[in-house]
């Protein structure tokens, strides 16, 4: 029969080891894993987060692309992962609030499987167009719509740029057909080809191209306008009110990560997000906005996001590419 002083006494060894590897970490290099391929936000963040990491805990952080399946194939493989803080995760919109509610069945649950330790920073999203269109605002893209039925083809890159158009098309009454590219920067190369005319996606994934003319931004999708962008009007204030959709970027742990552990990453990126050099770099970067946030903010963010997406998907009857 098991004692309760042996009992205590193991529960204070466990509590003294844990303790004792938060304080030693980290002491080899970290990885740090994304669902999508090089040059959209996601990578963008995850590169400075990283290089930041790198500098204050004195150890080697890897990012990781695992792009496929919208991002499962890295969630699946971060949820499986040994919790120990070595293996983290750039979780998204996508990932976290948009794949639960569109698929049936997901092999990783959001929040069981996963720690939330800080928001790193919001993703404004940027309607651009093909320039040879005559659309050269909201009200325009509505109407060119509804007068050319079927016309349209939107490049469609992760489930949340999908979300963002359809929550658009709801709102505004019309029709445009999805197709599917794998990430941001394949869903721009369709649109520089001519093979779409119309793209919902982060700014930092087209900047220079809307900078050199070759795509036309319209509109922003935030509720005010983007300080690296400060001559697109936002989509409320140029055609659609009510209309807004602002993308996440969030750091994740495998669940049972401890959480000192969790604390020490949570309080090196939320210092950085809140500093002028972290506001600056994410702000370069396509209009970036760096956060840094409690755990418990970044757990009621994923909740919220998952009541109003699943509201899109169902009235839209949204189903993967």
């Amino acid at each position: 029969m098991i004692s309760f002083r042996s009992l205590l006494g193991a529960t204070i060894l466990v509590c003294a080891a844990t303790l004792a590897s938060a304080q030693d970490f980290p002491n080899k290099p970290i990885r740090l894993v994304l669902g999508f391929p090089p040059g959209g936000s996601t990578d963008i963040a995850a590169r400075i987060v990283a290089a930041k990491l790198k500098e204050t805990l004195g150890q080697p952080v890897i990012v990781e692309n695992r792009p496929g399946a919208d991002g499962i194939l890295a969630a699946n493989l971060v949820a499986r992962s040994p919790a120990d803080g070595y293996t983290l995760m750039i979780g998204t919109t996508s990932v976290m609030t948009v794949n639960p509610v569109m698929y049936e069945k997901l092999s990783y649950d959001p929040i069981k499987d996963f720690d939330p330790v800080t928001l790193i920073g919001l993703v404004p999203v940027v309607i651009a167009v093909q320039p040879s269109l005559p659309i050269r605002n909201t009200k325009e893209l509505i109407e060119y719509a509804r007068a050319n039925p079927g016309k349209l083809n939107y490049a469609a890159a992760a489930t949340a740029h999908i979300l963002a158009t359809e929550l658009f098309k709801q709102m505004a009454n019309i029709e445009m057909r999805s197709i599917p590219y794998k990430g941001s920067a394949s869903a721009v190369a369709g649109m520089l080809s001519g093979d779409t005319q119309v793209i919902f996606v982060e700014g930092a994934a087209m900047i220079s191209h809307l900078k050199s003319g070759r795509l036309r931004g319209i509109a922003v999708t935030t509720a005010k306008r983007v300080t690296d962008l400060p001559d697109l009007p936002t989509v409320i204030e140029s055609g659609l009110p009510e209309y807004e959709m602002v993308l996440f970027n969030g750091l994740f742990a495998p669940a049972g990560t401890p959480r000192p552990v969790k604390m020490k990453l949570q309080s090196e990126v939320e210092r950085f997000a809140q500093s002028r050099e972290g506001q600056e770099k994410f702000a370069a970067a396509g209009g970036l906005v760096a956060v840094g946030s409690t755990p418990e903010f970044l757990a009621e963010t994923v909740k919220r996001y998952v009541e109003r997406n699943t509201m899109v998907v169902r009235r839209g009857n949204l189903k993967p590419n």
